[in-house]
């Protein structure tokens, strides 16, 4: 009876080790999403669109995001030093926010007048739409289109409303 006994007692503990170790080695079912390497490359009006901030939004899970380079070239990531978006389908958003005289451009306003760029049909109200894989994915471009003069207007628009210049507006 006393061998019995320790025999069922060895094999309920070899078969809790078992199953702690497989949730061990599982993560508990909260380990990282599955995810997909995602590149690719941003223009506005034919032109390489460069410190573009682009998020893929998920149905469900945490964003993931790419900063674009002078080539308009951008990788996203998922969490800090870990690239790649979370598999299905994602809302894309593009935005850029140019400030003050460290800004390159020629309608930059002062420092602390940060002006959105890119139409906010591109980020705000996108309808822009992609689907991550698992494993490496082909480039995922975007190219965006945008009357320049009518939109640099409206940036400066923006720009004076924000820094309180507004037309009939005197602080004074």
């Amino acid at each position: 009876m006393a061998t019995l006994l320790s025999t069922v007692w060895t094999t309920i503990f070899r078969c809790a080790l078992l199953g702690l170790l497989l949730l061990i080695c599982s993560g508990c079912g909260g380990g990282k999403p599955p995810l997909g390497r995602v590149w690719g490359t941003i223009r506005a009006n034919g032109r390489p669109l460069e410190r573009a901030l682009v998020e893929f939004q998920p149905s469900q899970g945490p964003s993931s995001f790419g900063l674009t380079n002078s080539e308009g070239r951008y990788e996203l990531f998922f969490r800090e030093n870990q690239p790649g978006a979370i598999v299905g389908e994602h809302r894309v958003s593009i935005r850029t926010v140019e400030t003050g005289p460290e800004s390159d451009r020629d309608d930059a306003g002062p420092v602390g007048a940060p002006v959105e760029l890119v139409p906010q049909a591109y980020n705000d109200y996108s309808t822009l739409k992609a689907t991550v894989k698992a494993g490496d994915n082909p480039a995922i471009d975007f190219s965006i289109e945008f009357d320049e003069p009518a939109y640099r207007q409206l940036v400066e628009e923006r720009r004076a409303a924000a820094t309180g210049q507004a037309r009939g507006f005197n602080p004074r």
